[in-house]
């Protein structure tokens, strides 16, 4: 049962334990409810209940309150502008509402960027261009003068970065089509260039001189950004990768390239007969430059048309610094990225990390509903 207070004890409360400044008018005390008039410091009057004022719900005058709002308001727009300073970017918000509400900011090479104090906490980085982005037009103009590229783009709406195409004009008055995705691989005016196009038997001899015969082209090429089939002839292993990764970053076969972990988890996956696929990505899953890729895709059926989960071995890198901090940071950045994409999606995404080594088989008996009788 709550404690029942006399006036005398509640007018004492007001006027001297509350150390508020507050005077109380009313005459009576009734209940803790009861709204009853007060006087605030600043000489104005207004009205409560015992209840509001003793839990500090209510102990000024709605101006004297406004006036506390706002200041505290300020005090928090300093702090949340000092932390986006502390990772490099510039704030150019003047009011802040709450933790998830997206701020505009730029970063070092003036791009304009959305992000809000929750993704800053967790080390996103927000996209420069994106159609999530409404200054995209505005950062591709930024791009083109820090990079002294002499074209303009005519363009007022981004839409897609590889499906919608902007219109460019070159610095010789031609007018063309190009995404914004293959402008900033390189591609440019094809009346100045050429609209010649790699060929298959091309793309071939340029992977011999490369490799020599440790590789085998089995597609066909359909451009640098396209991915292509390849067998790794040392063992056997087919698998898709872009030309671009494999002639220029030193995309090699997934197999060989495998840490102990996926090695364990491919093994596993073979004796227990799943049908899976190794460096799987989706078109609209990206990093900083290519593709994000997950290390399994499980499917449902032989012909691999029903994804059925997706599998991540986490390494130590995942997990701690070394000497990179900022590659940390990166992979802490792709990491969430690839865990909102599935959870958006609703596909089912398993993370083993490097300390369930021992322990791989058992999860993926769990989490993939197996027979574990089918091995005994």
């Amino acid at each position: 049962m709550s404690r029942k207070y006399t006036y005398e004890q509640v007018k004492y409360f007001v006027e001297v334990e509350s150390n508020s400044g507050c005077k109380l008018l009313s005459k009576e005390y009734q209940n803790n409810t009861t709204k009853m008039k007060f006087q605030c410091k600043c000489g104005e009057m207004f009205e409560t209940t015992f209840r509001y004022f003793k839990n500090r719900d209510k102990r000024q005058c709605n101006q004297c309150g406004r006036i506390n709002s706002s200041q505290k308001q300020s005090f928090n727009i300093g702090y949340i502008k000092n932390q986006f300073k502390k990772q490099g970017y510039i704030p150019l918000f003047n009011s802040y509402n709450n933790a998830t509400e997206k701020l505009l900011i730029k970063d070092k090479n003036n791009y304009r960027l959305l992000l809000s104090y929750d993704k800053l906490k967790q080390q996103r980085r927000p996209l420069r261009f994106s159609i999530s982005n409404p200054y995209t037009i505005e950062n591709i103009h930024n791009f083109l003068q820090i990079n002294n590229i002499k074209y303009k783009l005519l363009s007022k709406i981004f839409v897609s970065s590889k499906n919608s195409k902007l219109l460019w004009k070159c610095n010789k008055g031609h007018i063309f089509k190009c995404t914004w995705d293959k402008f900033a691989q390189g591609i440019r005016c094809p009346i100045c260039f050429g609209n010649q196009k790699k060929t298959t038997a091309q793309f071939k001899k340029e992977i011999y001189e490369l490799v020599g015969e440790e590789y085998t082209v089995l597609g066909i090429y359909t451009g640098a950004n396209n991915h292509i089939l390849m067998q790794h002839n040392k063992c056997n292993t087919q698998y898709y990768v872009t030309p671009a990764n494999i002639l220029h970053n030193d995309r090699r076969c997934p197999t060989c390239n495998e840490s102990k972990g996926e090695n364990k988890i491919r093994d596993m996956l073979n004796s227990y007969n799943q049908y899976f696929n190794r460096e799987f990505s989706f078109d609209d899953l990206k990093g900083e430059h290519d593709l994000l890729r997950f290390d399994f895709a499980i499917f449902e059926d032989k012909e691999k048309t029903k994804l059925k989960c997706l599998i991540e071995y986490d390494g130590e890198f995942h997990y701690k610094k070394y000497f990179n901090s900022q590659r940390f940071l990166t992979q802490q950045d792709y990491d969430n990225r690839k865990n909102d994409y599935c959870k958006e999606y609703g596909i089912q995404l398993i993370r083993i990390p490097y300390w369930e080594f021992d322990n791989i088989e058992e999860v993926l008996i769990k989490e993939l509903k197996l027979d574990s009788n089918i091995n005994s």
